[in-house]
């Protein structure tokens, strides 16, 4: 059960100045389940029950200024975002008997500055620079059974400077060339720092002492662009140092535990294009290649190896309809290719192919209606975490709810 709350502002104090301030918080609540297997698959028992509310809120401000000249833009601001979770779990053994009663928490806090320049040298070429500072902390992990004993994990925190600079330069009339470099980072999450589950007779094994990855990527890029017609091209590489990982623990073969594999690489290339046949109807093409490899790690025999869960290559067809009252639909249809899900490599997950539908109409000036049917033909797809674990993929999922433009209703009232 997920409750969704999110607000935002807008006010222009003159024609150069704007703040925008956003706010939202969201609360879930989880059951999971797991099931150990007796012998060679005779049978399977349910092993682990959990109960997991967790809530996550958040809050931006940003100021932004329109000043003309050779430098237009300057924009900054400020966010943050804290994070607490925790879990209630029962186990029991194979004749259904409670085993074990244990409470798992963990809280994570993210913190950010940031700020952007645009810089405007001539009128084919436009440069923006931006910045971020990054504070994140995690605390308050610790896990205590009940009759038994409490395990306090150490507080990880971290602070990374993360700029980048992008461009884009006009070639043509409808041509344009843009690239960007930039570095960023990525916190464990509180389920890979403090979380250990059990799938069937593999384990994977949480790591308190998880650091953050940091990425150092580029990009370079063309776009055309005709009446009735966008194509865009893009190469694309990141280098990330402390990939976040499930690999083998030595000597347990059904055991696994997330770590920081050391160093990866990901190349590829990007190719959309997007075609409007005539005003009510458009088709979207999508593909996406990416060669992502482990390139150093203490452990050599992982050296080679695709990185868990990057899908080498993901294609997309969608066909949309546009109504003259604002009426809307979508058709999509994604395939995509065999990964692995651990380092190891041991194990290909199978490719699969979904299809996803989206429609939304208006009701009233300021109210529309939506709704979207992911996964339309309830393909069945895994992720192969383990030789011996997987994770189901997302099932049907129908999504439909209303949208309401306030300040449009002020008006209309």
């Amino acid at each position: 059960d997920i409750t969704d709350v999110a607000a935002g502002f807008e006010h222009a104090f003159s024609a150069h100045g704007l703040l925008t301030l956003s706010a939202y918080h969201r609360s879930q609540d989880q059951e999971a389940f797991s099931g150990s297997i007796l012998g060679q698959r005779e049978s399977e028992f349910l092993s682990q029950a959990s109960t997991i509310p967790s809530n996550v809120a958040g809050a931006s401000m940003g100021w932004a200024m329109n000043r003309g000249g050779a430098i237009p833009l300057l924009s900054f601001g400020v966010d943050v975002q804290p994070i607490e979770t925790e879990e209630h779990r029962l186990a029991f053994n194979r004749n259904g008997s409670l085993q074990r009663e244990s409470n798992l928490t963990g809280s994570q806090q993210f913190a950010g500055l940031f700020g952007q320049a645009s810089w405007r040298p001539s009128e084919r070429l436009e440069i923006l620079a931006s910045a971020r500072v990054d504070s994140y902390k995690s605390y308050d992990g610790s896990e205590r059974i009940t009759n038994g004993a409490q395990t306090q994990y150490p507080e990880r925190s971290s602070t990374q400077f993360d700029p980048r600079v992008s461009f884009r330069y006009a070639l043509a009339d409808r041509t344009a060339l843009r690239g960007a470099a930039y570095r960023a980072f990525k916190a464990p999450t509180l389920r890979d720092l403090y979380r250990s589950n059990q799938m069937g007779t593999s384990v994977a094994l949480a790591n308190p002492f998880l650091e953050p990855e940091t990425l150092v990527g580029a990009e370079l890029g063309v776009d055309w662009t005709s009446d009735r017609a966008h194509a865009e091209v893009s190469l694309f590489r990141s280098d990330i140092d402390g990939l976040q990982a499930r690999a083998p623990v030595p000597g347990q073969p059904n055991a696994f535990r997330f770590l920081n594999l050391g160093k990866s690489r990901s190349q590829g290339v990007e190719a959309m294009a997007d075609v409007r046949f005539t005003p009510r109807w458009s088709l979207n093409l999508g593909y996406t290649y990416s060669d992502a490899v482990v390139i150093e790690d203490p452990n050599p025999a992982l050296e080679g190896n695709l990185i868990p869960e990057v899908v080498p290559h993901i294609g997309s067809i969608a066909l949309r309809y546009s109504g003259r009252d604002a009426t809307a639909a979508i058709v999509r249809y994604r395939v995509l290719s065999s990964p692995y899900g651990e380092a190891a490599n041991l194990t290909p997950s199978p490719s699969y192919r979904v299809p996803d539908i989206a429609v939304s109409r208006p009701i009233l000036s300021w109210l529309d209606a939506y709704a979207s049917l992911e996964n339309a033909f309830d393909e069945e797809y895994f992720y192969v975490l383990s030789p011996t674990m997987t994770r189901s993929g997302q099932p049907r999922t129908l999504s439909f709810g209303v949208r309401m433009n306030i300040a449009t209703a002020r008006h209309r009232g």
